[in-house]
């Protein structure tokens, strides 16, 4: 797939193998990849770096990824970047939950490339 865009993204998971295994797959596109492992550095490094697209993971300790897009999009600095989800759990419950407080769109765990694909085809 061509890449037409340099997308600034940012991958935010408590489990560094779920970060690497993301990195991995984009490896060979054009994409910045920035990575966080907590709901705190996530929204500071969403304010500071501003990334196109945040690739965020619902279930962690301290500040789930819920909270975390909730705190982004009510920040007038951070409310127009647009959030994909990411989640193991893929009930109803939590893809509704996620598209009312702003989502993009929800990636099931395991990522799979093809997916992962169509969600950055969407932002080119």
């Amino acid at each position: 797939m061509e890449m037409n865009k340099k997308l600034v993204i940012m991958v935010v998971d408590d489990i560094p193998i779920n970060i690497n295994l993301i990195k991995a797959f984009l490896r060979k596109t054009p994409h910045e990849i920035l990575s966080a492992t907590s709901g705190a550095q996530a929204l500071q490094m969403a304010e500071e770096k501003h990334p196109d697209l945040v690739l965020l993971d619902i279930m962690m300790p301290d500040m789930d990824g819920h909270k975390v897009l909730s705190h982004l999009k009510s920040n007038p600095k951070t409310a127009d970047i647009k959030v994909v989800m990411q989640s193991a759990v893929a009930d109803e419950f939590s893809m509704q939950k996620a598209m009312e407080l702003g989502a993009s769109g929800y990636l099931n765990k395991p990522i799979q490339l093809d997916a992962l694909m169509n969600i950055l085809a969407t932002f080119q």
